[in-house]
């Protein structure tokens, strides 16, 4: 069984009769912070771990064990995206525009992701 489920920006995907079906259960954040509960009884019980990504995840849950803050300048992001997506990045390009403004309750240490190292295959 898999023992990580991934919720991106509202959807997750379920893997059923061992990954052959692999339906989409979409729950939009809707301007409340739920803890990711309508996702939950879709979540297997043998499932460890739960990534959450989300430009702004404090927005919908209120505690994690990790909290990973990625930042990419506008600009590397965008390339990126055109660069991996093409002419459909247009409308999928969103300004990271809240995330700095966001109160963590830990110390965080904050990843670089501007770094072509990062990306180089060796």
């Amino acid at each position: 069984m898999r023992q990580v489920a991934v919720i991106d920006d509202g959807v997750m995907t379920r893997n059923l009769f061992w990954g052959f079906l692999r339906p989409k259960v979409k729950f939009p954040y809707k301007g409340i912070q739920d803890d990711l509960s309508p996702f939950l009884p879709f979540i297997s019980s043998s499932v460890r771990f739960i990534f959450f990504v989300c430009s702004t995840p404090l927005d919908r849950i209120s505690h994690c064990d990790l909290l990973i803050v990625l930042h990419c300048e506008d600009d590397v992001r965008r390339s990126r995206l055109l660069s991996r997506e093409g002419g459909r990045a247009v409308e999928r390009l969103q300004r990271e525009s809240k995330l700095d403004a966001v109160v963590y309750p830990s110390c965080l240490n904050r990843v670089d992701v501007n770094s072509t190292d990062l990306f180089e295959v060796k």
